[in-house]
C-alpha cells in the first residue's frame, strides 16, 4: 500500500471515530430514545470505533520491523476483523428488535442463526492465527491476504442475506425511516464487501460501516423522536378528552332538581331550561371532538348557556356581569367556561349572601385578556388544595393555553375578598 493510500484510509478512519464518538454523547443525552434502542446503537458505535481505531493502529504500525510493531499489527489486525463481524452481528440483533416490536420469542430461530454464524466467524478467525488462511502478518509487519480471504467476508454477507430477506418479509411492520434505513444498511455494506474482495486498497467495507451506521442512527433516532412527539400530542388530547367529559356529576343533579321544581312553578322556564340544558350537553360532547382552538364568541355562548343554568338554581344568590369589548380571537374549546364554574361552585357558593361573578374581555397592546373574578370566599393559593379534582382541571385548562396558544394562566386569590382568574393570549399567535 502506498503511503498516500495509506494516509488516505487513516483521515478518513479518523474522521469515522470523530463521529462515532458524537453519536455516542448524541445517545447518552438523548432523553426521548427507547432505552433497548439507545444500548442497541451504543453498543454499535463502540464497536464501530473500535474497528475503525484498531485499523489505524494497524496502518501506523506496519512495515515496523520490531517485535512490537509485529505483535501491534496482529493484534489489531485480529480486533480489526472481530469488531467488524460484532458490528454485523448487534445490527442483525438489533433488526429482530425492530421487526419484532421487542418480542425475542417471536425471532428465536433467527436469534440463534445469528449466534452461530457470529459463533463460527470468530472461531475460524482464531484459527486464522495458527493457520493464517484467511490473512497473514509477514516478518517485516507487512498485511496479505491469505488464499481463503473470501470466506472471511462470506458469513457477514450471509448475515446481511437474512437481514435482508426478513425486512421485506416485514416491510409493512416498518415506518419508512427505518425502511430506508435498513436499506442503507443492507446495501452499503454488501456493495463494500463485493469490491472489497476484488479490490485492494480503500477499506471499503470499514467506510460503508460507518457511513450505514450514521445512517441508521439519524433515521432511526429521528423516526423515534417523531412518534414520541405523537405520544405525547395523543396523550394531551386524551387528557383534554377526559376533562372535557368530566361533566360535574353535581351539576347534572342541581339542574334537574331546579328543572323538576320549576315543572310545577314554571312550566315554560322549566320547558326553556330543558332546552337550554340539552344544548349544554351538546356542546360539550361536540367539544370531545374539536382539537383546535375556537372562535371566543363560541366559547362565550357556551359560558351563558352554563351560567342560565346555574342562574336557575342560585337565583338572586348569583349575579352575572359582562365586559366583553371584544371577540375577535380564539380560545381553546371550554377554557373560560371551567373557570367560571371554579369562581360560581367554590367562591358565591361558597358565601352565605351569594355574590357576583364577572367575565371581562379586553385587546391590550400584545395580547388579548379574558378576567374572571369573583366577590366570593376567596382561598389561601398558598395552602395545600384539597379539592383534587378541581386543581387538576385548572391545571388541564393551563396545560391547553399553553399547547395551543402560547397563552398563560394567573390566579390571585385572597381569604374573604374573592378570586380573579386571568387568562392571556399573545397576538402573535392569534396571527
Amino acid at each position: 500500500m502506498s503511503e498516500v493510500l495509506k494516509f488516505v484510509n487513516i483521515a478518513i478512519e479518523c474522521w469515522g471515530v470523530l463521529f462515532c464518538f458524537v453519536a455516542i454523547v448524541v445517545l447518552l443525552v438523548g432523553t426521548r430514545i427507547e432505552e433497548r434502542t439507545r444500548n442497541y446503537f451504543l453498543s454499535l458505535f463502540i464497536c464501530v470505533a473500535m474497528y475503525l481505531w484498531t485499523n489505524v493502529t494497524g496502518l501506523l504500525s506496519r512495515g515496523k520491523y520490531d517485535d512490537i510493531g509485529n505483535i501491534i499489527v496482529r493484534v489489531s489486525n485480529f480486533a480489526e476483523f472481530f469488531f467488524g463481524y460484532l458490528c454485523t452481528f448487534i445490527l442483525s440483533l438489533f433488526v429482530l428488535h425492530v421487526i419484532s416490536g421487542g418480542s425475542s420469542k417471536s425471532m428465536r430461530g433467527y436469534r440463534n442463526t445469528f449466534i452461530i454464524l457470529f459463533a463460527t466467524s470468530v472461531a475460524m478467525l482464531i484459527a486464522n492465527i495458527f493457520f493464517g488462511f484467511i490473512y497473514y502478518i509477514d516478518e517485516v509487519s507487512i498485511y496479505h491476504r491469505g488464499e481463503f480471504f473470501w470466506i472471511s467476508q462470506i458469513f457477514g454477507m450471509i448475515l446481511m442475506c437474512v437481514n435482508a430477506f426478513l425486512i421485506i418479509k416485514y416491510r409493512k411492520s416498518l415506518s419508512r425511516k427505518e425502511l430506508v434505513a435498513f436499506v442503507l444498511y443492507i446495501s452499503l455494506p454488501i456493495v463494500a464487501l463485493i469490491i472489497q474482495i476484488f479490490v485492494y486498497g480503500i477499506y471499503f467495507t470499514l467506510l460503508a460501516s460507518t457511513i450505514s451506521s450514521i445512517a441508521m442512527v439519524v433515521f432511526i433516532v429521528s423516526d423515534q423522536l417523531e412518534k414520541y412527539a405523537k405520544q405525547e400530542a395523543e396523550n394531551a388530547e386524551m387528557r383534554s378528552a377526559i376533562m372535557l367529559s368530566q361533566i360535574q356529576p353535581h351539576f347534572l343533579h342541581n339542574t334537574l332538581v331546579s328543572i323538576a321544581q320549576l315543572c310545577e312553578n314554571d312550566p315554560k322556564l322549566a320547558k326553556k331550561a330543558t332546552i337550554v340544558f340539552s344544548e349544554y350537553l351538546r356542546e360539550n360532547m361536540n367539544s370531545l371532538k374539536q382539537k383546535e382552538t375556537v372562535p371566543f364568541e363560541q366559547e362565550l355562548d357556551h359560558l351563558n348557556t352554563y351560567l342560565f343554568l346555574e342562574q336557575l338554581r342560585f337565583g338572586e344568590r348569583l349575579k352575572v356581569e359582562m365586559d366583553i369589548e371584544t371577540v375577535n380571537f380564539r380560545v381553546p374549546v371550554l377554557s373560560v367556561q371551567p373557570l367560571v364554574e371554579n369562581a360560581v361552585k367554590h367562591g358565591i357558593g361558597m358565601a352565605e349572601d351569594g355574590g357576583t361573578v364577572t367575565v371581562t374581555a379586553k385587546e391590550r397592546e400584545n395580547c388579548y385578556e379574558v378576567t374572571i373574578t369573583d366577590n366570593g370566599v376567596g382561598f389561601d393559593p398558598h395552602a395545600v388544595k384539597n379539592d383534587k379534582r378541581t386543581h387538576v382541571g385548572i391545571e388541564n385548562v393551563r396545560e391547553r393555553l399553553a399547547n395551543m396558544c402560547g397563552g398563560k394562566l394567573e390566579i390571585v386569590s385572597c381569604i374573604g375578598k374573592g378570586t380573579s382568574t386571568v387568562i392571556s393570549i399573545p397576538k402573535e399567535r392569534m396571527e
